[in-house]
């Protein structure tokens, strides 16, 4: 079952707004002023943002260091694999989409590519409140 967002939208500017953590490169930078603008979140929820923005400056390496690499490379005895970069891509990814639904923050709010999953739940939830409608 998925979570409900439980972001909430700022008020009109009684608290700060946290500054980025340091050591953040542009792609999380971004991320995290993206959200912080928008949303007020408690302390357990900056901490799964500072991850997701961490993963999207390590991702952001990561695609410019495959930029110009092979796909696939050749283990030692010559036999050829996918390059390995490929899968830290992928594990940053899930850790990136992960912390995002930690604060309720989908993917498409972030700037990112919607999940496809969120159409499929999306689906299922107004099949539940038109059935929830006949029921009586």
């Amino acid at each position: 079952m998925r979570a409900t967002a439980r972001l909430t939208a700022l008020d009109g500017g009684t608290g700060r707004r946290p500054s980025a953590p340091p050591g953040l490169r542009k792609d999380g930078t971004a991320l995290w002023k993206a959200i912080v603008e928008r949303y007020h979140l408690r302390a357990d929820e900056l901490r799964a943002l500072e991850v997701a923005c961490r993963c999207a400056d390590e991702i952001a390496r990561i695609e410019a260091a495959l930029k110009d690499a092979p796909l696939m490379v050749n283990r030692a005895r010559g036999a050829p694999v996918p390059h390995p970069l490929l899968e830290e891509a992928r594990r940053s990814r899930r850790v990136y989409l992960h912390s995002l639904a930690q604060i309720g923050c989908g993917s498409a709010e972030a700037g990112a590519v919607r999940d496809p999953g969120d159409r499929s739940a999306a689906g299922r939830a107004l099949v539940a409140q038109r059935w929830q409608g006949r029921r009586g």
